[in-house]
């Protein structure tokens, strides 16, 4: 993935500084999305590796399924449903800084029961479940998150963080975060 990693064995009781020079090109992401197309336009190998229930994207539960089908009802293009699933996860949960001191993965339908205890992973798994309800194919990858001088909190150091991937057809794996 062109991560580099370093790996050092060091005798107990060692001091050791190690220095690095690390250049990066960083492209900001533009979609075009008057390119998506429908629901039929996503491939079905894609759909079915990408729409199942997990241990963490309850995705065929009865609540879930209400409150997703409520927030596409009327919707036609892939990319108007991905984007009322995402103003509901944005909508319905909030952030809880102290929680990733502590964070234990809760899943989907868990976020959903307690909507005042989240951190990325409930807006991603919330997310997914709700896309995946759809039979909108979605995935989570997993980095790093170095904060620098951006910490919103004294409290939390840099952190793996978790976002979204959503297959939108015409435009391909879209992130969302």
């Amino acid at each position: 993935d062109g991560n580099v990693l370093a790996d050092y064995d060091v005798p107990a009781r060692t001091k050791i500084v190690v220095t690095t020079d690390v250049a990066a090109q960083v492209k900001y992401l533009v979609y075009d999305l008057s390119t998506s197309g429908s629901m039929q336009d996503i491939p079905a190998e894609i759909t079915k590796k990408y729409t199942g229930q997990t241990q963490y994207w309850q995705s065929t539960s009865p609540q879930l399924q209400v409150k997703a089908a409520q927030a596409v009802a009327g919707t036609d293009k892939a990319i108007d449903k991905v984007r009322n699933l995402y103003k509901l996860t944005v909508d319905t949960l909030s952030y809880n800084n102290e929680k990733i001191k502590y964070n234990i993965r809760q899943g989907s339908d868990k976020a959903l029961a307690n909507p005042d205890n989240a951190v990325c992973l409930e807006y991603s798994d919330l997310l997914i479940a709700l896309l995946r309800s759809q039979n909108i194919p979605a995935r989570m990858p997993v980095g790093y998150a170095y904060a620098g001088n951006l910490k919103q909190s004294k409290a939390v150091s840099d952190s793996l963080h978790s976002w979204v991937e959503v297959y939108v057809p015409g435009i391909g794996w879209m992130n969302l975060d």
